[in-house]
Order: C-alpha cells, then sequence, then structure tokens
C-alpha cells in the first residue's frame, strides 16, 4: 500500500543533498538560503523541522523533480509507482526499506545522514522499548492520521525496519514493539 510519508520524505531528499557535497559541489559548510548544509541536515532530519525542509526541497528543483530523482534509490519499477509518490509524496514500505538499505550500504556517499539520524527522536518510536540497548537511527513521518517510522537497528546483523500506520492509536507503543519483536 501506499502512504503518505509525512517527515520520511526528509530521509531521500537529504541523500541528494548529500550526494552533492560527497560530490564536492556543496560542503558542510556551504550556504544553503543563511544557513550551513550541516546545520539544514540537523533542524531537518533531527528536529524535523518543515520550514528548512521546503528550502531544501526547492533548492534541489521542486517537489516532481527531487521525488522523481529519489526513485533511484528503490528497486521498484518505475511503472509500479503510485502517481501519487511524485505528486504528493506517497510512499510504501518497499520504497522505503530501499532507502534505508542504500543509506546503509552506502553510508560514504551520504555523508552525516546516519549520524543525524542516529540522535532523532530519543525514546520514541523504535527507541520505546530499545533506547541504551543498541544505536538506533530512525526517521518518523506524522500528519494527520498516518505515523509512520523507518529505522536502521544496529545489533550484531543490522535490521532495517519500517512500520506504516493509518488511522492507530497508540502508534508510538506500536512501533516500539515491532522493533522488540524484531
Amino acid at each position: 500500500e501506499w502512504y503518505y510519508a509525512g517527515s520520511m520524505y526528509k530521509v531521500p531528499m537529504m541523500m541528494l543533498m548529500a550526494e552533492k557535497e560527497k560530490a564536492g559541489e556543496l560542503n558542510a559548510q556551504s550556504d544553503i538560503n543563511g544557513i550551513s548544509l550541516e546545520t539544514a541536515k540537523e533542524l531537518i532530519l533531527v528536529y524535523s523541522n518543515n520550514e528548512w525542509a521546503h528550502v531544501i526541497r526547492n533548492y534541489l528543483g521542486g517537489d516532481a523533480v527531487w521525488r522523481e530523482e529519489t526513485k533511484k534509490y528503490s528497486s521498484i519499477p518505475n511503472e509500479d509507482y503510485d502517481p501519487d509518490f511524485v505528486d504528493y509524496g506517497y510512499v510504501n514500505p518497499v520504497f522505503v526499506v530501499d532507502v534505508m538499505e542504500e543509506l546503509f550500504d552506502n553510508s560514504e556517499s551520504y555523508p552525516g545522514i546516519q549520524d543525524m539520524l542516529l540522535k532523532a527522536e530519543p525514546e520514541n518510536y523504535f527507541r520505546f522499548h530499545l533506547e541504551g540497548q543498541y544505536d538506533i537511527a530512525q526517521k518518523y513521518g506524522a500528519l494527520k492520521e498516518f505515523y509512520h517510522t523507518c529505522v536502521i537497528i544496529y545489533t550484531p546483523t543490522p535490521i532495517i525496519l519500517t512500520v506504516m500506520t493509518e488511522n492507530l492509536s497508540g502508534h508510538n507503543k506500536l512501533i516500539g514493539d515491532a522493533a522488540r519483536m524484531f
């Protein structure tokens, strides 16, 4: 199923920015509309700041452009994307897991992204039961009835999970329970 991504879209979007950093087009101190790229990463990935995410979305050429470019992070064939992926930012669990696998497998291509996700949402979502037991790089997405989280849990054999919910109360505990179960 395809769901509104909420703020989970910020991971692949910032991966595009990190690629520019890796390629030398930008560096951590590059000015992006008055703040450094490093500060933008922190505000967007750790604190889920929407205002700065909108700045980056525009910097990358607008939603249709950067969303289309993030398809390269997924194994989903182009013809299988929901039209709302480009138009409204809808994603499915396969896309999100693919993004997190790409981030984990090729972390050197995305400087600083995992570091920021390691700081996000202490004690919530996948950290609900596991805080202090494992390093956890996570990003949540929430808007109205949608609550989702994607994660890399650094167990001896790292685990990548995505839980996407719609119209569900107790989502934080449920996501935490899923992490503990896995």
